[in-house]
């Protein structure tokens, strides 16, 4: 699908520099109560599955690993054992957030980006290049996982020839469903070694 250009980048930038100044606070109630809280970013006008400018890449990249270890401070005192990770995907940089999860959803975080299958034997890349300089981005242990979509058989089968041609494998849910898990990009999750799962 063919979008419009989008124009005006300076004035974007300078409003994802206002944007991204903004500290985001762990939210101690959302924790309390359901064991998990996140700060995502916003990318707009550009659509989560495209890349904005490096420079706003970059940006925002820096206030995640910023606000990672904000929230690793404010943890370390009231939760014992906690899941705190950076992810960052590529292509689609508008899903990259902060995650933390306690108790029960320690866990369920702590698994979702297991081995992926097919891609079990491949050793792990470094982390993209313009995100190598970024501030505080080496004192994070880095991981790359495949980000992966799930589609019924039926709908893989409708899909187009992209889908198709990109890495996919049959696997079955918790409930024994089959369905057909395509590698859409990658995701880098970025943790402290001693809070690697």
């Amino acid at each position: 699908m063919s979008r419009k250009r989008i124009r005006g980048r300076r004035r974007h930038l300078r409003r994802h520099q206002l944007a991204a100044a903004q500290p985001a606070a762990l939210d101690r109630e959302r924790v309390a109560c359901y064991g998990v809280d996140y700060a995502k970013i916003g990318i707009a006008p550009w659509h989560n599955d495209q890349r904005p400018p490096r420079a706003i890449r970059c940006l925002w990249v820096t206030r995640l690993v910023t606000d990672f270890h904000r929230w690793r401070a404010a943890l370390g005192p009231e939760h014992p054992a906690f899941y705190l990770a950076v992810w960052l995907f590529e292509p689609h940089f508008g899903e990259s957030q902060l995650v933390a999860a306690v108790a029960d959803r320690h866990a369920h975080y702590a698994g979702l980006f297991g081995d992926a299958g097919a891609f079990r034997a491949l050793p792990a890349r470094n982390l993209p290049p313009e995100y190598r300089d970024v501030p505080g981005i080496r004192g994070l242990t880095w991981r790359r996982h495949a980000d992966v979509a799930a589609f019924s058989p039926e709908d893989f089968a409708a899909q187009g020839a992209e889908t198709k041609r990109r890495p996919h494998w049959e696997a079955t849910t918790g409930d024994g469903a089959p369905y057909i898990a395509v590698q859409v990009g990658w995701v880098w999750v970025g943790q402290l070694q001693a809070e690697e799962a």
